[in-house]
């Protein structure tokens, strides 16, 4: 919230809704989107529904995979174009080599890292 100036964030990409809207909801903004791919940490979680109405949070649930092709090459452009505008706020938990995919994959797995697991594949 000290980074916002205590207005809270406008946007959140959750990896794991399930496992981090406690504390997702107090870094919230007004009028701000929760976009959700996965939910590992709880697989059915309790959606709190008058915490996101107080803070008219919008909440946007997809699946990468389902999306037609033209809109997720258009997203992975949007995405490309916006890490390359200027400094982002990234916390890396672990690196792996390609040829350790499976540990990456455990990392994640295990559900106690605070960040992203990134695969290196040019190691």
């Amino acid at each position: 919230m000290a980074f916002t100036g205590q207005r809270g964030v406008d946007r959140v990409v959750d990896v794991d809704f399930g496992g981090n809207i406690d504390t997702t909801l107090k870094l919230m903004g007004m009028n701000s989107t929760i976009a959700v791919y996965a939910t590992n940490g709880d697989r059915t979680p309790v959606v709190p529904m008058r915490e996101l109405m107080e803070k008219c949070i919008a909440l946007r649930a997809l699946v990468l995979f389902a999306l037609p092709p033209p809109l997720l090459a258009a997203a992975q452009a949007d995405i490309s174009k916006w890490l390359a505008a200027g400094p982002r706020i990234h916390n890396v938990a672990a690196q792996f080599a390609l040829s350790d995919t499976t540990q990456a994959h455990l990392a994640v797995e295990k559900g106690d890292k605070l960040g992203t697991v990134v695969v290196d594949c040019a190691r």
